[in-house]
């Protein structure tokens, strides 16, 4: 799944505010600013999952998290991306 596959139009906590980035902006900048802001239980694996390619399996065993944490704190890593991501959904997708 994708941080840009669906974005969810119910819940606006932790959006980041549109006028906080340039007027001319940079997708890959706006994107690392809100992955900046996420917390590092979250950002890590989303990182190493979705940067750097690796698996679950390997993220476990660089962590020492289960598995399945590591895949629910990569969706919520995920969701809280589309929330702050949300008022540039167009210009995004």
């Amino acid at each position: 799944m994708s941080v840009f596959s669906a974005f969810s139009s119910d819940d606006t906590e932790n959006v980041v505010e549109p006028g906080s980035f340039k007027e001319n902006f940079d997708v890959n900048e706006m994107v690392r600013d809100a992955v900046a802001k996420l917390p590092r239980k979250l950002k890590e694996p989303l990182i190493l999952r979705d940067f750097e390619g690796m698996s679950y399996q390997e993220i476990s065993d660089a962590t020492g998290c289960e598995i399945g944490t590591i895949k629910s704190r990569i969706f919520r890593a995920r969701e809280s991306l589309k929330k702050m991501l949300q008022p540039w959904r167009e210009e995004l997708l």
